[in-house]
């Protein structure tokens, strides 16, 4: 909520009014971010301290207790900034200097922060070794793999003892010499590495089902590097601190293993299983929290962008049409539907390696790696034709959806596309290419004469599929909103990024920015973003979602704490609109008449 009601306070008006240039006021705001939260840790970087992750990554709530919000009984968050004027701070204010010990303490805070990696010699391949053998059980300890309760088994086949050599071959493989008699007396058991692929393969966070084909997914037939990734991204998504370290262990020796494999066999490149592993690895990576999985995330995307890139599977030319009717090279209809799975799986892959680029890109705040424009393949298949249990379900269905193909640039022109009737299309994974396929950097990165065309596709975009809209979608729509409207990289330095000095660089930016009508739009859609967050179903605000709120929040912080009493005040003054005095406009509700008058009114007063 923001509070647009009555605030007076003569004392600050009148000094105010006694001789205060602007000058001097931004210079009083910017010293302000700094003495009135000294303790706030927003230093360079998203992610949390480095090193074992002692703490829950999955079953993380937002709620109250996390981010001091109302309960469950108040369904609007209320933000009051209070009415203490500027002036009346005045001293604290020019403590803030760069010679100040505050100014000191939050300069080494910076320089001493975990939240960008900083390479120490104990970092290095190898170090998480000693994880990879679980803590010995007692009886007042459970198992492990006691803790993991599944209720449904998504691929009814399980995890063979051959299977679970190769899968220890590939650890034992990349060790060091010294760890291999503990790593193979202490390594989890066949039970527990089959419950750790399922319980990856039915977790709503990774969305397994959109990247493997499950009606035919058998452990006995993948790559050991494969299943290795997977159990090692199921260890991490569960709630155990020891499965979380496990988890990291056995994807440092999948990291090894698999570029030895492309080494050893350049033919190696092309194949399905790797690539997938790899994909995992880099979502594992890039999601993890710790700094330096987070770089190593970054620099290692290159390697499977450029194999899939070089393999034509973002263009329309890397896949065959494939004729369910006719019998062409003998080929049986099983064959076909083989062919038919590795050619989509190829797709998916190459969908998901855009979405997690462009999240990436969010997330670092760099540019993405994946132009729109090379992205000419078509869209991925409907889910009950990717869900089709065998190959006579699959040619049914086939048949039964005539329509041609639809490719990104259609949706583009069209987003109405995504939810027509009977399209062969998975609708999730359409509405996140469309997505990421559009501008997501601030204003600064977009032309201005193409925002009008951006916003009108952006809405269309909503109305399209606004019904049906998953919590994936909304939360990437209000960022791109957000960042539309929002110098983000200007407020993150302002925020303390880089220290004192630059704040005050950055501050005339900012300050400007606040009272602005983007500013406006922005924290209300800042206020969106908190509103489908709490629709999230318990512990799954994790990825992309969790960077999106953290945006949010920053955006709503910084804008909120440079509020400026004379801007309040002329809010108040005869020559406003009295129809908002006293009026409050939630920012995590509709968009309202209220919150419309907030936007324009306090636009007409500004100027």
């Amino acid at each position: 909520m923001l509070s647009t009601g009555t605030r007076a306070n003569s004392d600050a008006t009148a000094a105010h009014q006694q001789g205060q240039t602007r000058g001097s006021n931004e210079h009083a705001l910017t010293t302000m971010a700094l003495s009135m939260y000294p303790d706030i840790d927003l230093l360079p970087g998203h992610w949390t301290p480095l090193g074992g992750l002692d703490f829950d990554m999955v079953s993380t709530e937002f709620d109250d207790i996390d981010l001091h919000l109302p309960g469950p009984s108040n369904e609007n968050i209320s933000f009051d900034f209070g009415s203490e004027s500027v002036m009346g701070r005045r001293t604290a204010l020019d403590e803030s200097s760069s010679s100040s010990p505050i100014a000191i303490v939050r300069s080494n805070a910076f320089r001493n922060s975990h939240w960008r990696f900083q390479p120490n010699a104990h970092d290095h391949y190898g170090a998480e070794e000693h994880n990879l053998s679980l803590p010995a059980t007692t009886g007042d300890h459970p198992t492990p793999e006691s803790q993991l309760v599944l209720e449904k088994r998504m691929i009814p086949s399980k995890l063979g003892v051959v299977s679970r050599d190769r899968l220890l071959t590939v650890v034992v493989d990349n060790c060091q010499p010294q760890n291999l008699s503990k790593v193979v007396a202490s390594f989890p058991s066949l039970e527990l590495l089959d419950a750790l692929i399922q319980f990856y393969i039915i977790s709503p966070v990774a969305r397994s089902v959109s990247l493997f084909h499950i009606a035919s997914f058998d452990p006995s037939l993948k790559r050991a590097e494969l299943l290795a990734a997977i159990a090692a991204a199921g260890a991490v998504l569960t709630s155990d601190s020891a499965l979380t370290k496990l988890g990291y262990a056995i994807q440092e020796c999948v990291r090894a293993a698999v570029p030895k494999l492309w080494e050893r066999d350049n033919s190696t490149i092309r194949d399905l299983e790797l690539c997938q592993a790899w994909m995992i690895l880099l979502e594992t990576s890039l999601w993890s929290g710790q700094s330096r999985r987070v770089e190593i995330a970054e620099s290692f995307l290159q390697p499977l962008l450029t194999m899939l890139r070089r393999n034509s599977k973002f263009r329309r030319s890397g896949y065959c049409d494939i004729s369910v009717q006719s019998d062409d090279n003998g080929e049986t209809l099983d064959q076909k539907w083989c062919l038919w799975i590795q050619q989509e799986s190829f797709r998916r892959l190459a969908f998901r390696l855009l979405q997690h680029d462009t999240d990436s890109s969010l997330a670092l705040m760099v540019n993405p790696l994946v132009s729109y424009a090379e992205v000419t393949l078509a869209l991925p298949c409907s889910n009950d034709l990717w869900g089709a249990s065998s190959s006579e379900d699959w040619k049914s269905v086939y048949l039964s959806k005539s329509q041609p193909q639809v490719f990104v640039f259609d949706c583009l022109e069209d987003p109405e596309i995504i939810t027509t009737g009977g399209m062969r299309v998975d609708t999730l994974a359409t509405g996140l290419a469309y997505l990421s396929c559009l501008p997501q950097k601030g204003t600064e990165f977009l032309m201005k004469c193409r925002q009008e065309e951006l916003f009108k596709s952006l809405e269309q975009f909503r109305i399209c599929v606004d019904s049906s809209m998953p919590l994936d979608i909304i939360m990437r729509l209000e960022a791109i909103h957000l960042h539309i409207f929002t110098p983000f990289e200007a407020i993150q330095v302002f925020a303390g990024m880089e220290g004192p000095e630059q704040v005050r660089e950055m501050a005339p930016i900012v300050l400007r920015w606040t009272k602005s009508d983007e500013a406006r739009k922005a924290v209300w859609h800042a206020g969106q973003i908190f509103r489908a967050a709490k629709k999230f179903p318990r512990g799954q605000i994790q990825g992309l979602a969790a960077i999106v709120l953290y945006h949010a929040s920053l955006v709503l912080w910084v804008y909120g704490s440079l509020l400026k009493e004379d801007e309040l005040d002329s809010i108040t003054s005869p020559q406003s609109n009295p129809q908002i005095l006293g009026q409050t406009v939630w920012l995590d509700g509709p968009n309202d008449t209220a919150l419309q008058r907030f936007i324009q009114i306090r636009q007409s007063v500004n100027n």
